[in-house]
């Protein structure tokens, strides 16, 4: 399971905060650094992952 806890070093609660941050502080094409605390079978590690963000449909 993968949790994702900031967006851009901004730390993030829960989906609504995600939402609101996306919505008032990108634009689609932006590029952002998400913060994921993977949980699996291997235990519980903190990675970064920058993605691309697109228009919602």
């Amino acid at each position: 399971m993968d949790i994702i806890t900031a967006v851009d070093g901004q730390p993030i609660a829960g989906i609504s905060e995600l939402i609101g941050y996306l919505a008032s502080e990108t634009t689609p094409g932006q590029a952002v650094t998400l913060t994921v605390l993977r949980l699996d079978e291997e235990g519980t590690q903190e990675m970064q992952f920058e993605v691309t963000l697109t228009p919602r449909p």
